[in-house]
Formats: structure tokens, sequence, C-alpha cells
């Protein structure tokens, strides 16, 4: 039974039930047809503000019968719809409905369909498999979706591509900044089968770049080496390496957002590495409170583009929304100041970056400070924001991520990460100082990770 055909006869009953369903559980999901193709066309590409939507399972697997709940919070009041799509790529409007009427939402205040004194239920049913399910909070009520028309029923269905039109539309009326939106995948499952068990997968992106298209960014030597070198000596389930040309702002976007979302699910381990330079731009967002924005230089990273052309951290940490629930690993071999000092990995003519600063944003926006965003993350970053990161002298590794390799490699069982950095902290000082005379560089390390995670296996 469809999920209108459905929702028609729940109209009549007292304490209504809808029913979900979607692509195939076992195994990583890979969003295809009108499903995948509507939440690219939903993406919002600069919002100014977060929305964080959560299922009420870790795992945000479910059996036939059992039932489901969401949670939304902004960090913007506005007013939120919460849309669904069916494997079969059909859209329901979950949010607002016949028992919650009012779609108004508060800053970080969670807004929970349905409620509980809402007189309905969302219980999963056929067909099984994956449901797209996304929120999006405007600053002001939706003309393409009329509230008295979805206040009518517990769920209201939308004709096919009308919310696709929506979104295209609201990308074409309403500035990026003032709109936000999130999407996520749950998976349901034939309740005459097993439950779904899937072992967690350890997946990674590992990007290095020693050459940049822009002659003003200096070339390095050891990056190529550092990605590669390290996505062998983690031995993960499934990889992707860019580096140089390969690594180009939009191939490591498609990867990052597309590919390696759809290798894992919420479980998972997904490490993310960079090697190369880094540096800052002066920023009109009213956050950024000494006017700059942290980037990363990608291989078409322009200096005199670099809003455009660099990976800001405004635009990291809406990439790693995209991997909410997954379990993630930041490493970061990259300085963020103007040191020109043979082996540095600071981008020409960048000015110096305050301590802390693209970790303390990115923080704001991937770990939850503002309770929007996923909290099981951990950052290693190889120096201080006011340091220089250093390669070896021979070239070949950066320093810390020389010996991050080492340490994983001779390591005969599992390495939590206060081990490593317990490890780096010692190793990576002593090197540098012996090598730059009057330089120094301190890994760090934020951990936020809800229990031990281990680099190896």
């Amino acid at each position: 039974m469809n999920l209108h055909r459905r929702l028609l006869m729940l109209l009549l009953m007292t304490n209504p039930l809808l029913v979900a369903g979607g692509l195939r559980a076992d195994g990583p999901p890979s969003l295809v047809g009108e499903a995948r193709e509507i939440t690219v066309v939903g993406r919002n590409p600069t919002p100014g503000f977060m929305v964080h939507l959560d299922a009420d399972r870790a795992d945000r697997t479910y059996l036939g019968g059992e039932k489901m709940t969401f949670t939304v919070r902004s960090e913007r009041a506005g007013h939120l719809y919460l849309i669904s799509w069916s494997a079969e790529g059909k859209a329901t409007c979950l949010f607002p409905n016949q028992f919650q009427q009012d779609n108004r939402i508060e800053v970080g205040k969670g807004v929970m369909v349905p409620s509980v004194e809402a007189k309905f239920d969302l219980e999963v049913g056929p067909p099984y498999g994956a449901e797209v399910v996304k929120a999006i909070v405007t600053p002001t009520p939706l003309k393409q979706l009329p509230l008295d028309e979805l206040v009518k029923a517990p769920a209201t269905p939308l004709e096919e591509g009308r919310a696709k039109t929506i979104f295209v539309k609201q990308r074409a009326e309403e500035k990026p900044e003032s709109w936000a939106e999130h999407h996520i995948v749950v998976y349901t499952a034939d309740p005459s089968k097993p439950r779904p068990m899937p072992q967690p997968r350890r997946v990674g992106l590992f990007i290095g770049l020693c050459k940049y298209r822009c002659g003003r960014v200096l070339p390095l030597s050891a990056p190529g080496n550092d990605a590669r070198g390290l996505c062998e000596a983690l031995a993960l389930d499934a990889a992707v390496v860019l580096v140089d040309e390969k690594a180009t702002l939009a191939e490591i976007e498609r990867v990052f957002r597309e590919e390696i979302v759809a290798k894992t699910r919420p479980g998972d381990v997904v490490f993310i590495y960079w090697s190369g330079h880094g540096g800052r731009s002066s920023s009109t967002d009213k956050e950024e409170k000494d006017g700059y924005e942290e980037y990363l230089v990608p291989f078409d990273g322009d200096t005199d583009d670099s809003r455009r052309t660099m990976l800001g951290d405004n635009a990291f940490g809406r990439w790693m929304q995209d991997l909410d629930g997954r379990r993630i690993v930041v490493i970061l071999d990259a300085c963020y100041s103007a040191g020109q000092h043979a082996g540095a990995k600071g981008a020409k003519s960048v000015p110096t970056v305050a301590e802390g600063h693209l970790f303390s944003r990115v923080l704001r926006r991937v770990s939850g400070q503002k309770d929007v965003n996923q909290k099981d993350v951990a950052f290693l970053a190889s120096s201080t924001a006011t340091q220089i990161s250093m390669e070896r002298r021979d070239g070949k590794h950066s320093v810390m991520t020389h010996y991050l390799i080492e340490f994983i490699k001779q390591s005969k069982s599992p390495l939590s990460l206060d081990e490593v950095f317990a490890y780096l902290k010692v190793k990576v000082p002593a090197y540098v100082e012996s090598n730059y005379r009057g330089s120094t560089q301190m890994p760090v390390l934020i951990d936020l990770t809800t229990k031990p995670l281990f680099l190896n296996k």
C-alpha cells in the first residue's frame, strides 16, 4: 500500500498513522532517481545560519510498525517546513499539519514532529528502504505552501514536482543568507526479517596539495605523499585521495557531499584529511568578530578571489553537516599564518591569523555549541593558528603527518586519539625546534567524540 493511498485512509481515523518508506537499508545507501535530484536542488549553498534535523534513533534505522519522531532546531527564528520523499520520489509535507498548525520556530528551541500533544504518529510501513527528510526554515511563510492547505490533514501529499519547484523558487526569490535547510536519510526494513545490523565502516577523504594554479600560492613538496601515506596507514574500508589538480574546490565538494555521504551511514567513522596551505580573507559575516574568514586553499584557489574560490570555514561547517550521524575525525596539516619560511604551509601574502580562529568557528558550526549540529566529531591540527606548520627537511612528509603515520604503523594495538596526540605533542615540537631555529609548532586536539575513537583497526 503506497503512502498516498494510506494517507487518504488516515483522514478517517481518530489517531492516524503516517506510513514512511524508501530505499533498501542493507549496505551503504546511495540516493538515486528523483529523491536524490530533489535533495540536491533543495540545497542552499550559502545560508546565513544553521538548521539541524535529527531522528529519534541514532542509527536512523526502523522496522515496519515502529514509530519515528523528528526534531528540528534552528540558529535563527523563522517558519519551519518538514518534507519527506519516499524511495519512489513522492513528496509529503509532514509539518505544519492538522495538529501542529503554528509552524514558527524559535532560536535553539526544538520542534518535535509529531509533538507529544499531536494526535497522530509516524509509523513505518512499506515500501521499505530509505527516505529523504528535509527541514527548511524561512524568514516568512512560503507562498508555495499556503498554511491553510497544510493544516487540513496529519500530512499533505505534494503533487509530482511541486516540492522541487518550491525550492527552486525559494532560491530565486530569497537571499541565500535568509533561509537554511538540512536533510537526513532514514532507513526502514521489513519487520519479518532480522533488524539490519551493519558493521560500522571506516571511510576517508584525503586531500594533498603541492601544486596550485594560482602563481601567488607557493608550491609545497610533502602534501601528496602525506595524503597517500596516511590513507595507506589507516587501512580504511573505502577512501578517496585527491592530489594537486584533482583537488579543485568543485571536486572536493562533490566527493565530500556526495561520494563520501553515499558510502557511509550513521555510526560509520569518517576521516577528513587535508595537507596544504591555509589562510584567511576579509568577511562580511557579522559573526566573524575580527572581520576575517579562515580558509583552506584548493588547487584552483585564487588569493584575489578567496571568497569564491577557497574552502572557507562557513562552507566547511555546512559540508560536515551532510555527514550528520557519522563519527568524524578532521585532520588538518596546514597553517593559517603568513609564514614564508622554507617548508612553511601558509598561503603567500596572507596576514597572520589570531589564535584558534578556524577551529573556534568551525566548531561553532559543527560541534553543537548552539545545539544545532552533530557532536561526535574530533579535530586534530598540526599547529595552533598562530604557528607555522612545517614540512620535514627531506620534503617527503609534513612534520605532524610523518609522526602520525609512523605511530600508526609501529603500533600493534588500537590507538585512541588521546594516545596519538600524546605522541605527536612530544615528537612534533622537538623536530621543529631542532630543524627550524626560532620556530615552534604544537599540534592541537579538540575531541568531542561521545566514546573512544580509534585511528587504526
